[in-house]
């Protein structure tokens, strides 16, 4: 005959319950499925199981709700990630444009000072071909004096 433990099943362990339903089903069948011993213990197998089922879903639900914390967790984690990488993406961005800016500016300057460069180039240029000037008539002033 199974012994059943005091406040079966709900004040029981698991291992209690499985042992009392394994003596009670055993008794059942060793009783050669006697109605008055399968009334008598199958609604206490019924009631093991369904504490065993019972509690096997409430498991369930504890390790799916610590499973929808850690995904809420890395999904907030993951949004605060993508604005900190917004943030340096911008930063960047306007870091670029002032770049874009003073080099901008930098070339324009570098420009002027090309331009005033050439018109330099071009006054000496002109002081030069006047000078040239200059000494070929001095030359040919030399050569006229000479011949004289």
């Amino acid at each position: 005959m199974a012994t059943i433990p005091a406040n079966y099943p709900y004040g029981s362990t698991d291992e209690q319950i499985q042992q009392a339903v394994k003596e009670l089903s055993d008794d059942i069948v060793n009783s050669a499925a006697n109605i008055n011993t399968v009334l008598q213990l199958a609604p206490l197998v019924q009631l093991g199981q369904n504490e065993l089922q019972k509690r096997v879903a409430e498991k369930s639900a504890k390790t799916a709700e610590k499973a929808e914390r850690i995904a809420i967790g890395i999904a907030a984690f993951s949004i605060i990630l993508s604005f900190v990488a917004i943030g340096f993406s911008y930063a960047s961005f306007k870091s670029d444009e002032n770049w874009q800016k003073e080099e901008t500016r930098l070339l324009g300057e570098t420009e002027k000072e090309i331009i005033s460069g050439q018109e330099a180039n071009k006054t000496t240029n002109e002081i030069l071909n006047g000078i040239k000037a200059d000494l070929e008539k001095l030359k040919e002033f030399a050569a006229r004096v000479k011949i004289q």
